[in-house]
This record gives C-alpha cells, structure tokens and sequence, in this order.
C-alpha cells in the first residue's frame, strides 16, 4: 500500500485512516490524497476491530479507535499495541448503541457521539464515565437526526 491513492478518502484530516477493519498509520500532506504507509495493526473481526469508524491521537500519543460492531472504544499506545477498551452494548452510563464520533479535550477527557442512544458521553483518559448528555426529540438538548459527529473549540466548548 506504499503511496497508496483513495479515490473517496474518508478522515484524511487526522493521521490515521481505518480500512477493512485495520489501522493505518500514514503520513499525508493537505494538498494530497497520496499517502505513505509507516505502520499498520490489527484485522476484522480481531480483539483489535470489529468495525472501527472514528480514531484520534491524545496528548501522550495513544490512539482511541471507536468500534459501533464491538459498541467500545479501544485504546492502543502509539505503536499499535492494545492497552485497553471502554463500554458495552446499552443505554446506560458508559455504554453505547453506535459509537461514532470521538473527541477530546485539551484535558484528554474523550467525549463519544453514541449515535442510536442520541447522546454524548464524556469519559477521563482511562475510561471512566464522568457526564452524558442528550436524548431524542426536537427540544433543547435533544438530537432528532441520530448524531455523528463532534468538535470542540480552543476553549473546549463543544
């Protein structure tokens, strides 16, 4: 896959593409969907992926990968190498029901879109849940349209 060329890149804009249930670590410049391959880990249907979506990269270098099959995030150290994974299929604190969307704050709290709960849930770095957010409906605070995405400003506000 050295200098691989994506006809329809999905997430270019972060270091790290997920294809077929395997991580990819590739070095891209904004101008360019040519890539170059450095490193890669893990395979469908593997303790590693089930169906990866979203990735990010913390303060520290480790790598959170959300997986909606597996309904977890998964957690590996900067050379792909499995440290560990948080939430479980349902609606309660700390499960999920399609986790998609991931961010983090300038703290390296993680804030997961959990798509088919409508909702956010916020977790420290190693997973423990703090807060959620959200709900179905059209009323403040509500999602009607099951969300996918999230971001945060320099100031953390999402």
């Amino acid at each position: 896959m050295k200098n691989s060329k994506f006809k329809l890149p999905i997430s270019i804009f972060i270091i790290f593409s997920i294809i077929f249930g395997t991580a990819f670590i590739v070095k891209s410049t904004q101008a360019s969907v040519v890539v170059n391959l450095v490193t890669k880990w893990g395979s469908y249907g593997t303790y590693t992926y089930v169906r990866p979506y979203k990735t990010l990269i913390d303060s520290s270098g480790n790598i959170y990968v959300t997986d909606s099959t597996a309904n977890s995030i998964k957690k590996f150290n900067s050379s792909g190498t499995y440290l560990s994974q948080f939430g479980s299929s349902g609606s309660g604190d700390g499960e999920f029901n399609n986790p998609y969307g991931i961010v983090l704050d300038s703290s390296d709290n993680v804030y997961v879109v959990d798509t088919n709960n409508n909702r956010v849930q916020k977790f420290d770095s190693s997973g423990n849940f703090i807060l959620k957010w959200g709900s179905f409906g059209s009323g403040d605070g509500q999602f009607s349209n099951y969300p996918t995405s999230i971001a945060l400003d320099s100031l953390n506000n999402i």
